[in-house]
């Protein structure tokens, strides 16, 4: 299914990435996981449309759990679900296809196993998104960051103040990260998230301030009410 076509001359969009194989949850499927009393695709769909900002989001699900995340989020009119790649990188690739139709201005992109993501830091990402063209919400990390080699011994020590831990949503001009991904693809070119395609491609991406309740649910632990 293709996403509805919008009339107004500026449409504001999002990708939700939610295919992922959740290994390490122990087969416990990331997306269905009770948030604050709903499955997490759906808490954090409401979350993205309760700003009002978007015309159209698209929500990535594995071939095994489609059928069951289209029937969830067939409530939202403003939502198209589709099978997901194997890895992040096709979802989102994917993703940019699906929202070809409607050529969108601006996209912002959500790991899907982020279900605390603020509607304040959502706005805050679109706005610079408009005003810069790129955006991604960061975080001094706690940890003091260094860079290891092969064998595992410190090679480079990092100025803590200039190092960030990098959340999401990203956003973007869609035709400038689309032809990031049709590039990396080309190239056969790998990365673990879009800013770094962005950078590859086109250019520095702006950074707004993250929020720390905004973690990534990876393994059972991470599983807790909204901090």
């Amino acid at each position: 299914m293709s996403p509805k076509r919008n009339s107004n001359q500026y449409i504001s969009t999002a990708i939700i990435t939610a295919a992922g194989s959740s290994l390490r949850m122990g087969g416990t499927k990331k997306e269905f996981i009770n948030i604050d009393g709903k499955p997490l695709i759906v808490h954090i769909t409401e979350q993205f449309l309760k700003t009002g900002l978007f015309s159209a989001m698209i929500v990535t699900a594995s071939r095994e759990s489609y059928k069951q995340v289209e029937a969830l989020l067939s409530q939202f009119s403003e939502v198209t679900t589709i099978i997901g790649g194997s890895e992040r990188q096709q979802s989102v690739y994917l993703g940019l296809q699906a929202l070809k139709e409607i050529q969108p201005h601006t996209v912002l992109i959500h790991d899907g196993a982020r279900p605390w993501v603020s509607e304040s830091t959502i706005i805050a990402v679109q706005q610079a998104t408009e005003q810069f063209g790129s955006a991604a919400p960061s975080i001094i990390p706690q940890d003091t960051i260094k860079i290891v080699d092969q064998e595992g011994c410190i090679t480079e020590h990092l100025v803590r103040s200039q190092t960030r831990a990098i959340q999401t949503p990203q956003g973007f001009t869609y035709s400038e990260i689309l032809y990031a991904h049709e590039t990396a693809v080309k190239n056969q070119i790998a990365v673990t998230d879009d800013t770094e395609l962005y950078g590859t491609y086109i250019g520095p991406v702006h950074t707004v301030p993250g929020d720390q309740k905004n973690i990534k649910i990876t393994y059972q632990n991470d599983i807790r009410s909204n901090p």
